[in-house]
Parts: C-alpha cells; structure tokens; sequence
C-alpha cells in the first residue's frame, strides 16, 4: 500500500514537471519608441530564409520535436506554429512601441527570415538563432532596413529537470532576445 502511494506520488510529480510552458514570444517590456518612423507598417512575414541564405541549421521537425511539441500537437516539421506565434510577438511589441505612423504615405512590409536555429547541450540546453529583419518598401520593393540579429538563449537543469522543457525555456528565450535586439537596433537606425 505504501509502495502504490509512493509510486503515484512520484508519478504524479514527474507529469507536473513535463508540462512545458507555452510558447510566449512578446518581450517582458515594450518601451514606447521616442523616435517615430514616417511609415505604416502593413505586413508582417516570419519565414524560413532560403537554403542558399542561412548561416546554420534550420530544422523545424527537430525543433518541434525538441521543444515538446509533441505534447500539443503533432510536430508538423514545417515550423508554422513557432513563426505564426513570432509574427504575434512582433505585431504585439511594435504595436506597443508606436514607432511606426498610422496612414504614413509610405508603406512598408517586415519580413523575417530564419537564418540559423541550432541546439546545443542536454544538462544546460542552449539555443542560437540568426534571423535577417527586412523592412521593405512596399512601392518599390527596396529594402529601408536589413540586419541580421544573432541571439542565444539557455536554460538549466536548475529550472526544468525534463528535458523538452529546459528545451522550450531556452528556445523561447532565444527568441525574445532576438525580438529584443531587433526593437532595441530599431531606435537608431535610418530607414533608406
């Protein structure tokens, strides 16, 4: 009897542990912009850059896997789930940073190509992710701004004992960095 309660105990607290939690890209903090671009932003696109343009390893089956996707759905390999929630993320963060003018003359489109997701360690799993942010000019089809934003993110043993949980930790973290940087890199760039 004592064994069967030790065992659903312990059961019990090792399914609590493997819960990951959700994949939640906004930034802790949106600092309102003290600079306004004259240009409406009216699209934004996260996609996977083409082969001949990454700068590492772009494998979305793994990272879906990796990051415990398979305890929501079935890891689809193509990474729809993760750029859809980074296309929120950034709507949400530049919506907040109102850097950008409603009914500018101008308008411009963010596109987001994923250069580089790559996975190292398992006792401290750690993310790096390369993504190139254009801002193109909707009537000319020119680039205003182009820069690729390296970041990392790394999660402990310390903070998930599961593995696909450390793994979603870092992998988000990664790409709040990534959004950050990006906000950050905005605020004293000149759009051509």
């Amino acid at each position: 009897m004592i064994k069967t309660a030790m065992v659903i105990c312990l059961a019990s607290l090792l399914a609590a542990c493997a819960t990951p939690s959700p994949l939640e890209f906004n930034p802790d903090t949106v600092m309102q912009s003290k600079r306004k671009f004259d240009a409406e932003l009216k699209t934004i696109t996260v996609k996977t850059a083409p082969t001949n343009q990454r700068t590492g390893d772009v494998n979305w089956f793994r990272v879906e896997n990796t990051i415990g996707d398979q305890f929501y759905q079935t890891s689809t390999g193509t990474g729809v789930p993760i750029t859809r929630q980074w296309e929120t993320a950034l709507n949400d963060a530049l919506s907040q940073s109102l850097i950008f003018r409603d009914n500018a003359q101008r308008k411009i489109s963010l596109i987001v190509e994923i250069q580089k997701v790559e996975m190292n360690g398992l006792a401290t799993v750690d993310y790096d992710i390369a993504a190139r942010y254009r801002l193109m000019d909707r009537e000319t089809g020119v680039d205003a701004y182009s820069k690729t934003i390296e970041s990392h993110g790394s999660a402990e043993t310390s903070e998930a004992f599961v593995g696909a949980v450390r793994a979603r930790l870092a992998f988000v973290r990664s790409v709040k960095t990534n959004i950050e940087q990006f906000l950050a890199d905005l605020q004293t760039a000149m759009l051509q």
